[in-house]
C-alpha cells in the first residue's frame, strides 16, 4: 500500500470509528424514569460516539423528561438524531411532542420567547427518523429559542422532551459526541502510525 493510499485509508477510518461506536445509553425502562423537574434534570454521562436516550412522555402522568449532560473541553456535540418516535392514538389527538435544549445543568418550562437556546415540535414529520440533525434545526431556534451555533462545544446542557397531549409518546434520541478537531488530528496520527507499524511488520 502506497503512503498516499495509507493516508486516505486512515482519514476514512477516523470518523467511522468515532461516530459509529455506540457509547453510553439511558433507557427509562432499565435505568429509571427521567426527571420531570426542570430544576433537577437527570444527569447522563456521555462518551465519545453515539449515545442513546430513550423514554416515554404523556400529559398529566409524565409530561416532561429532563436530562442534562456535559461536553468536555476536548469534545464536541455534532448531532442529535431521532431514532424512533411513536404516538399511541396520535391520529385522534393531533398533538405533537416537543423538544428543547438549554444551556446549563438546569432548565425552565418551555414558554414563548427566547429564554431557551432552541426548541421545536418533535415527530417524524419534522425529523424523519435517523436522517435529520435535530441539533442543527434547534440552532435556528424555530420555536421558543434564542438560537445558537452548532455544533456545540464544551459546556453543560439540558434537553427536555415533552408531550402535553393525552397520548403516550415513546422516543429514542442519539447524541453524537466527537473529539474536537485538534484531538481528532492526534487520533489520526496515532491511527496512521499504527497502520504504518503493521505494514512494516
Amino acid at each position: 500500500m502506497k503512503a498516499s493510499s495509507s493516508l486516505i485509508f486512515c482519514i476514512s477510518l477516523l470518523p467511522l470509528a468515532v461516530s459509529s461506536a455506540y457509547a453510553a445509553s439511558y433507557v427509562e425502562s432499565v435505568n429509571g424514569d427521567l426527571s420531570t423537574l426542570p430544576g433537577a434534570p437527570t444527569f447522563i454521562s456521555l462518551d465519545l460516539g453515539t449515545n442513546t436516550v430513550s423514554g416515554t412522555v404523556q400529559a398529566s402522568t409524565d409530561t416532561r423528561d429532563y436530562f442534562s449532560f456535559t461536553i468536555l473541553p476536548s469534545q464536541t456535540l455534532t448531532g442529535i438524531f431521532l431514532l424512533s418516535y411513536t404516538d399511541v392514538n396520535a391520529g385522534t389527538t393531533g398533538n405533537r411532542g416537543f423538544i428543547h435544549i438549554d444551556d446549563g445543568l438546569s432548565s425552565i418550562l418551555p414558554v414563548s420567547g427566547t429564554a431557551l437556546l432552541g426548541g421545536n415540535h418533535l415527530d417524524r414529520s419534522v425529523y424523519p427518523l435517523a436522517t435529520t440533525n435535530v441539533l442543527a434545526n434547534l440552532a435556528t431556534a424555530p420555536l421558543a429559542g434564542s438560537g445558537f451555533t452548532a455544533p456545540l462545544g464544551s459546556g453543560s446542557y439540558t434537553i427536555n422532551v415533552q408531550q402535553t397531549g393525552p397520548q403516550l409518546t415513546a422516543y429514542s434520541l442519539s447524541l453524537v459526541v466527537v473529539p474536537e478537531p485538534s484531538v481528532a488530528v492526534l487520533m489520526l496520527v496515532g491511527l496512521c502510525s499504527a497502520v504504518g507499524i503493521r505494514r512494516r511488520k
